[in-house]
């Protein structure tokens, strides 16, 4: 009992001396209540070690303890550097109570703690993230550091690749405790809201497939990353036993290139602002570059540099928004007032980190305020974007169900006039018909009524020639059989001139039934060609008539328009104003190729021909790394056009350097030979993307057939090639095989 009394006086007594002060002349911070936390940041003194090597023996030397300067600030705060920090603090706590120093600021990379004074040694608890987090005394994010009521003295030695600050307090763990629950509770609602948001956009993203939830998803992933990264949970719970990642915990910071992504996304960059997409993509390749910067050894330099990038990004963006609300953008209505929550919070922790401000609870944690109130006003944003595609879309159903009535009234006109068109043909038709029957029928009888013509004159000659017989004298006998002869040789030429009339009648009939059958079959492929025409036109002619026609109706030309509804409407009546355009001009070109007159033919090289084309084609060529291998045969020179040779050629080229396939290099061969004494042929061989021929069969040759989505085409050459070839009096032919290659043969007379 005597002992026990003793001993409480020499405790009492260490504590007393303890209060009046060091033997430094340091004031002695004094614990006296076990409920209530001592916040300790202005008792301390301060030590910047540059070079980062001193050790525990060289700050004891009286060189550098004079070095020593108190701390100004609630939170003593080296901002960004290199340099280790020592903090030396002189704390008196009671017996019979565990005291603890926190230092409330878990990015400490190095954190070892000196306990001793002058008559014992130090002993030294290493801490900090480059050690395992199963090594620290008590399982949390923050620092803790048993303080002895024997040992008054006190040395921390500090390094961060981030921010060297150190938020300190003295206390219980039963009052640690208390203020850490309310603080745990808060960050656990807010990383589950980012969960949740994460989560719920997550599977808008699966049911819609739009590319803006997906981007919104990364983007809020990477403000949780960088989140809980500031609040040691990263790694607490993610990689506790892998402490070297530590290292690079600070390329979470560049991680706001999503944002870059989420806004040009959101903000549609490259339909609504073309020209700002150059510092979207600069400003992306910055975040990479600090990445690239951070894996190769440099993490306090890409931490500065990622505070300055931070602002630049965020400046940019509402820049960039703040322009498109200017024109008429609505949806960047909530995403300006998102940033510029978000920009407040990343101000606030900048001139927290540089010392600008003092340290608070709210200044430190400016960054998860911010964010969450810019998650809120984001997901109102993308709803507000919603709601406006929601009424587009219902402008363009309205458009459409408009032009589907336009096109139905359209076909059912158009079929009407073909149909009247058609029988008002055929009836002239039945009527040149029965016109040539009936003149048919009219050489026929004047035939009968020839020969009936001739026989009569025979037999009155015969009479005749018997009645002189008769009423001569046998002397005139010889006179009468030489008439007789006359007569005989005159009937036949008669019969001969008859017999050749007849024949030059059959060849009439001939030839008159020969171009009517021509005149039929003209007719037939002219009415074909009246359908082919009138099918495109009422698809792909009327129809943009008809979205114009839809568009004008939908126009506000009231006084209270909205302005930004009539200039979506006047760009989309202006788009199909262009689109109405190009069909006109391929209509015109597919209409004078049919219907042009060919020149006079002349002699042609083939060979020179195909030459020239080549030489047109020689920048695409190399483009493409197309290799040409021309094989010619004797074919000498034929009777034809040149440059409808030419364009044959130059469109088949055309489509097999445009369609050709990425994966290997581009093979291309044109070959000739004389197929017959009349016929020579021409082969285009590629081994681009091909065609199936099965799924393209009857539409190889049509207008606006497309077999390819990119690269962009009107479906118009292999249109014209056909209709050339045929103008030439030959025929093509196709083989095709998909990813394997495409083969065109064109057989042309030797003689048009």
């Amino acid at each position: 009992i005597v002992y026990m009394f003793h001993a409480k006086r020499i405790s009492c007594l260490i504590f007393l001396l303890a209060l009046c002060g060091g033997a430094n002349g340091q004031p002695v911070i004094s614990v006296q209540s076990e409920t209530e936390l001592l916040d300790v940041g202005k008792e301390v003194w301060l030590l910047e070690d540059e070079t980062g090597r001193l050790s525990l023996a060289d700050v004891l030397q009286p060189a550098y303890q004079q070095q020593f300067n108190r701390s100004t600030m609630q939170v003593p705060n080296l901002k960004s550097t290199r340099s280790a920090a020592w903090i030396k603090l002189q704390v008196a706590v009671p017996p019979g109570k565990k005291y603890y120093l926190e230092v409330g600021y878990p990015l400490l990379y190095e954190a070892d703690f000196y306990t001793g004074n002058e008559n014992q040694p130090f002993s030294v608890v290493k801490g900090g993230t480059s050690r395992p987090f199963d090594e620290r005394a008590l399982e949390s994010a923050n620092f803790y550091f048993e303080l002895s009521p024997q040992h008054n003295t006190y040395y921390l030695r500090a390094t961060s690749y981030e921010i060297l600050q150190f938020p300190l307090k003295v206390g219980t763990l039963e009052a640690f405790f208390g203020q850490s629950q309310l603080v745990a509770l808060l960050n656990g609602l807010y990383l589950g809201f980012v969960l949740l948001i994460v989560l719920y956009n997550f599977f808008l993203y699966l049911s819609t497939r739009e590319r803006v939830y997906l981007s919104y998803v990364l983007y809020v992933i990477a403000v949780g990353l960088v989140t809980s990264n500031l609040l040691g949970y990263n790694f607490q719970f993610l990689y506790p036993t892998i402490p070297a990642l530590n290292f690079y915990t600070p390329i979470f910071y560049p991680l706001n290139f999503f944002v870059l992504i989420f806004s040009m996304d959101f903000l549609s960059i490259k339909q609504n602002a073309p020209r700002y997409s150059v510092g979207f993509k600069w400003l992306i390749g910055i975040c990479l570059a600090e990445i690239l910067l951070n894996l190769a050894g440099f993490p306090h330099l890409m931490f500065q540099i990622a505070q300055g990038v931070g602002l630049l990004v965020v400046a940019y963006i509402l820049f960039v928004a703040g322009t498109l609300y200017r024109k008429g953008f609505q949806p960047a209505k909530f995403f300006l007032l998102a940033f510029v929550t978000f920009l407040s919070g990343i101000v606030i922790t900048i001139l927290l980190s540089t010392g600008v401000i003092p340290y608070s609870v709210w200044a430190y944690h400016s960054i998860q305020i911010g964010s969450a109130i810019e998650i809120v006003l984001l997901s109102f944003a993308i709803a507000d974007k919603i709601n406006i595609y929601k009424r587009e879309r219902e402008v363009a159903q309205l458009l459409a169900l408009q032009q589907a009535a336009e096109n139905q009234r359209i076909i059912a006109d158009q079929k009407l006039e073909l149909e009247a068109k058609v029988s008002e043909r055929t009836k002239e038709i039945e009527k040149q018909k029965g016109e040539m029957l009936s003149q048919n029928e009219k050489l026929i009888q004047t035939q009968d009524e020839m020969l009936a013509q001739n026989e009569m004159m025979a037999q009155n000659k015969m009479m005749a020639q018997a009645q002189e017989e008769l009423l001569a004298q046998s002397e005139e006998l010889e006179q009468k059989n030489r008439a007789l002869t006359e007569y005989r040789d005159l009937i036949g030429i008669i019969n001969q001139d008859l017999q050749t009339a007849n024949t030059n009648l059959e060849e009439q009939v001939f030839e008159r039934t020969l171009l009517l059958s021509r005149a039929n079959e003209a007719l037939v492929k002219q009415n074909l060609q009246l359908e082919e025409y009138a099918f495109v036109t009422s698809h792909n002619l009327r129809a943009p008539v008809a979205r114009l026609l839809g568009l004008s109706s939908v126009f506000d030309k009231s006084p209270a328009a909205d302005q930004s509804y009539n200039l979506m409407v006047l760009d989309k009546m202006q788009q199909e104003t262009q689109a109405l355009d190009a069909v006109i001009k391929d209509l015109n070109l597919a209409l004078s190729v049919k219907k042009g007159v060919l020149p006079p033919t002349e002699p042609v090289d083939v060979l020179l021909q195909i030459k020239i084309v080549l030489q047109k084609l020689e920048h695409e060529i190399a483009a493409a790394q197309a290799l040409i291998d021309l094989n010619f045969g004797a074919i000498g020179q034929i009777y034809s056009v040149g440059p409808s040779i030419q364009n044959i050629v130059y469109l088949l080229l055309s489509n097999a350097l445009k369609f050709r396939e990425p994966a290997r290099q581009l093979m291309i061969g044109i070959s000739g030979s004389l197929v017959t004494e009349t016929e020579i042929r021409i082969s285009v061989k590629d081994n681009g993307r091909g065609i199936n021929l099965e799924h393209a069969s009857g539409k190889l040759f049509k207008l606006y057939q497309r077999f390819h989505i990119d690269p962009a085409g009107k479906g118009v050459g292999l249109y014209l090639v056909k209709a050339q070839v045929e103008q030439l009096g030959g025929k093509i032919e196709v083989n095709s095989e998909e990813h394997i290659g495409s083969t065109f043969h064109i057989c042309l007379p030797v003689t048009l």
